[in-house]
């Protein structure tokens, strides 16, 4: 799953020393977004990034 992917792919550049700005650069997102990836990982490990919530709407009864 790419989201899985990318957020794998954050963490592994952090592991290596880049600069947050170019970790977020490399990987396509914001550093907002990278903020997210390191507080999942923060609260859950590998597990946790790995986690996908998916919004599903429901539609009214009846239609």
């Amino acid at each position: 799953m790419p989201l899985v992917q990318r957020r794998i792919e954050v963490l592994w550049l952090k592991s290596h020393g880049l600069a947050h700005e170019l970790i977020a650069r490399l990987a396509g997102v914001s550093e907002n977004t990278m903020r997210d990836y390191f507080a999942l990982y923060a609260a859950g490990g590998l597990d946790k990034l790995k986690e996908v919530n998916l919004y599903r709407p429901t539609s009214p009864e009846g239609l």
